[in-house]
């Protein structure tokens, strides 16, 4: 018979409507027992049904091999019990035929015994072919049966393991998703979270780093080791550069919009000699910036929109994007609070999102070091300085009140605003500059 499994699932049911009002740690994890117990009781099922479709087509054969065994045994004992009549019957007729000739009988007069044998042997062969015909007829109707047993015993089976592995789906279903929001709980309360089951949006206590110092660099607010690209109307609040070249595209729909003349004493363009020596601080700060260890705090996730951090040294395994709302910096009332960002890859802004600096943080004690490209997008605001690795891109629209740095690659620019940060304390490059 198949295994009866209509009583399983509500017990685990009911398990997961008790957990559900548990903390949300001990939730989660009763949710993923109750899904390993669905799935052991699916698996036992499974058995169950196999073993039981094993034995009704085990019995089913017996039965039929037991009903043509009997048959066989009955049609050879019909065909022995003729076979014995036609033996008396020519005995008989043997002796009539020795009786008649021992007495003078006229040969008409034998004739009967030989009839009588004709007789014998045809009744033999009708006894003989229809112990033949009831064999058949019998082995027949049991392989029949055979079949229909195994049938039934397969049917039976496949439909209890079909309704056992979706009961089974529909208990792991409902305990993933109680099992989410067991994980949401966490989210929402830092304070209760197993680390076991999610990690918090950083690890670690925030301690204001000292500040990466940019020497020459200080003065830029664009300066790239390859190209500078400009699309449409751009203003740039500080001196671009590019080191390894003069190579600035778009430069005419530039204008340099710094309020400071005696820190930017001779135009916005830096000449290639100072560049080039620019260049070089900025890979000495990229360098200390992504060397920093001290009271370094873990950022556990790609998406830090929505969060606020405290001035610190922060640190990612993988990209970092703000993608989900605004990023907030908190100054905590320091003006003087150093944040600084070691990002393993890329660092994107979404459109239209913001880095927000509040409670006294600065432009220019926010660092962000990358070990890729940077992409701020349409409409987004950025502020800091970005050590970028590779190209760093202001989309349409894009603000940052900051320097954008790139190491080894380009800057391109389209309709952007870019701000010196802090332009009033800015020191006057002592190399001076001038334009090519």
């Amino acid at each position: 018979m198949p295994f009866n499994t209509s009583a399983m699932p509500w017990a685990f049911i009911v398990l997961l409507l008790a957990t559900s009002s548990m903390c949300s740690g001990h939730s989660a994890r009763s949710m993923l027992v109750a899904v390993s117990d669905a799935t052991a009781a699916t698996a036992a099922t499974a058995t169950a049904a196999t073993a039981s479709a094993a034995a009704a087509t085990t019995a089913a054969t017996a039965t039929a091999a037991a009903l043509t065994t009997a048959d066989t045994a009955a049609a050879a004992a019909t065909l022995t019990a003729a076979s014995a009549t036609v033996a008396a019957t020519t005995t008989a007729a043997a002796a009539a035929a020795a009786a008649a000739a021992g007495s003078g009988r006229k040969l008409l007069q034998t004739d009967a015994p030989a009839a009588a044998l004709t007789a014998a042997a045809a009744a033999t062969a009708a006894t003989s072919t229809a112990a033949t015909a009831a064999s058949v007829a019998a082995t027949t109707a049991a392989t029949a049966a055979l079949i229909a047993a195994t049938t039934a015993a397969n049917a039976a089976a496949s439909a209890t393991l079909t309704a056992a592995t979706a009961t089974a789906a529909a208990v792991t279903t409902a305990a993933a998703d109680s099992a989410n929001g067991a994980d949401r709980r966490l989210q929402q309360d830092a304070g209760d979270y197993n680390s076991d089951v999610i990690l918090p949006p950083t690890s670690g206590t925030a301690k204001s780093p000292p500040t990466v110092e940019l020497g020459e660099a200080e003065a830029f607010t664009v300066l790239s080791s390859a190209t500078v690209t400009n699309t449409g109307p751009t203003d740039i609040g500080g001196y671009i550069g590019v080191a390894a070249g003069s190579s600035v595209t778009g430069e005419d729909t530039m204008t340099y919009t710094y309020s400071d003349t005696t820190a930017f004493p001779n135009g916005g363009r830096a000449n290639i000699t100072y560049a080039t020596e620019a260049k070089l601080d900025v890979t000495t700060a990229n360098n200390d910036a992504a060397s920093r260890t001290d009271n370094v705090v873990n950022i556990n996730q790609v998406d830090v929109g929505g969060l606020t951090f405290t001035p610190g040294l922060y640190k990612t395994t993988t990209a970092l994007e703000v993608a989900s709302g605004d990023l907030t910096l908190s100054g905590e009332g320091n003006s003087s609070g150093v944040f600084i960002f070691q990002i393993k890859t890329t660092f994107e802004v979404r459109a239209g999102l913001k880095i927000v600096l509040t409670n006294q943080a600065q432009a220019c004690n926010v660092f962000s070091q990358l070990g890729s490209a940077g992409l701020f997008e349409v409409d987004s605001v950025m502020a800091g300085t970005v050590l970028g690795e590779s190209k760093v891109v202001l989309q349409t629209g894009a603000k940052i009140e900051g320097r954008l740095f790139s190491n080894n690659a380009a800057v391109t620019l389209d309709s952007n605003e870019v701000d010196f940060p802090d332009e009033d304390t800015v020191v006057v490059p002592g190399s001076g500059v001038i334009n090519p």
